[in-house]
């Protein structure tokens, strides 16, 4: 099944175009099994998911400059990141460590998760209120064969 999933997760990000101005867009890599949403040509990603299909379990991840506010390099916290996708909503456990660029704060939750199922479908997603939603077709299939494989 996961070999299925080759043309559409590429072994290298493969970059997706988008209509209008925003330089961030969904692109899925099978080799090692993720998905981001981040602008083309830079090391600038606002969302992460990985996956490892063997335990079915999502790690998201995202760079918050709010939560490294009045915090030293280095240090490391418990927090909570809160996904919504159309009418389902989830608060997770977190960890969060500051780095070069802020916050990086990452959860898990089941692949079959509610909201990551809403996002499978709909392609729309707001990581602790920021909206990283698809917008092209590409993006959505991307979206969907991730999950369709953290399942797996």
């Amino acid at each position: 099944m996961i070999l299925g999933l080759a043309a559409t997760l590429t072994s290298g990000c493969q970059t997706i175009a988008r209509p209008g101005s925003d330089p961030f867009a969904w692109q899925g890599s099978s080799d090692p099994l993720k998905l981001t949403y981040e602008e083309d040509a830079t090391d600038n990603v606002g969302l992460w998911l990985t996956c490892d299909p063997a335990f079915g379990v999502v790690t998201f991840g995202s760079i918050s400059e709010e939560s490294a506010s009045g915090r030293a390099y280095g240090e490391r916290w418990i927090t909570e990141s809160r996904l919504r996708s159309g009418a389902a909503s989830g608060r997770y456990r977190a960890q969060a460590e500051i780095g070069d660029a802020g916050a990086m704060v990452e959860a898990k939750a089941a692949a079959s998760d509610p909201v990551l199922a809403a996002f499978a479908k709909s392609g729309k997603i707001a990581i602790d209120g920021a909206e990283q939603n698809a917008e092209t077709p590409e993006e959505r299939s991307a979206i969907r064969a991730f999950l369709t494989a953290c399942r797996a």
